[in-house]
């Protein structure tokens, strides 16, 4: 196996550690916290990793598109842009969900989340 394909295997499994704690640093809504966004700490460490990881996506996706057909890519890019946006409905969803459980944005009043900023404790598994 190339190199480059090693990369880019060991970034998708890391990444998905990283995320995986983003995800348990962040708070749930009927929790109160006062320990601060802990999640934002896992993200900055993390960073890195994922920044390479999107590099190394490239370059492969690079590599294959160079090897393949026209008719195959255009292709591959259509049905990735269809599922991409099959699968951002749910996200949208979850998103609101939680928006709903605490309360409303950070304007509201009444909200868990009031004067603070979008990226909080509560909302680290939002944005990822």
């Amino acid at each position: 196996m190339k190199k480059l394909y090693v990369y880019w295997i060991s970034a998708l499994v890391i990444s998905a550690i990283g995320y995986y704690f983003v995800n348990v640093m962040t708070v749930s809504p009927d929790v109160i916290s006062g320990n601060g966004n802990l999640g934002i700490l896992v993200s900055i460490l993390f960073l890195p990793v994922w920044v390479m990881g999107f590099y190394w996506s490239n370059r492969v996706a690079r590599n294959i598109s160079q090897n393949q057909q026209k008719v195959y890519l255009f292709v591959l890019v259509v049905v990735l842009l269809v599922s991409g946006s099959l699968l951002a409905i749910p996200l949208i969803n979850s998103a609101n969900e939680l928006i709903d459980r605490l309360g409303g944005p950070p304007s509201e009043p009444e909200s868990v989340i009031y004067r603070f900023a979008w990226l909080n404790q509560y909302t680290n598994s939002m944005f990822l």
